[in-house]
């Protein structure tokens, strides 16, 4: 966001690139802790869609 500021105040961004960025900045913002949340129950066995972990291992 700091770079797309100074883009925009320069003139080297235009008013269209700068909303990509922002909206961009914004989705990425929202949907990463969601992504990661789901990633991480997954990796712990606590997915409760049924696909993939979960599994036990037994010992010899």
């Amino acid at each position: 966001m700091i770079i797309a500021s100074i883009g925009i105040t320069t003139g080297a961004l235009g008013s269209e690139a700068y909303a990509e960025i922002v909206g961009m900045v914004a989705l990425t913002t929202l949907l990463s802790p969601l992504i990661l949340e789901r990633v991480c129950r997954r990796g712990m066995g606590d997915d409760r869609s049924g696909i993939g972990g979960g599994e036990e291992v037994q010992s010899n």
